[in-house]
């Protein structure tokens, strides 16, 4: 009897329905790290681009629009993380 396999899914499949909120924490991210230097705008625009630092964003975004679509307050609080 053979076992039958799940598919797995990539992250941008499985990010697709908060897509527009990622977006919004990545906002705010280039947006208060822009504001302290040079140096921390290279930072913004590293985790920005290195997606792999999402899932735990992704999981307070995911809980917020759970309840309703999340509010500013979410996206900073993901941009935290």
């Amino acid at each position: 009897m053979g076992q039958s396999r799940v598919p797995l899914l990539d992250l941008e499949t499985i990010y697709e329905p908060i897509s527009q909120a990622l977006a919004r924490t990545e906002e705010v991210i280039a947006r208060e790290l822009a504001s302290d230097g040079e140096y921390a705008g290279e930072v913004a625009k590293a985790l920005i681009q290195g997606k792999g630092k999402r899932l735990r964003p992704a999981l307070l975004l995911f809980s917020a629009q759970a309840d309703r679509f999340p509010s500013e307050a979410s996206y900073v609080a993901a941009a935290a993380m």
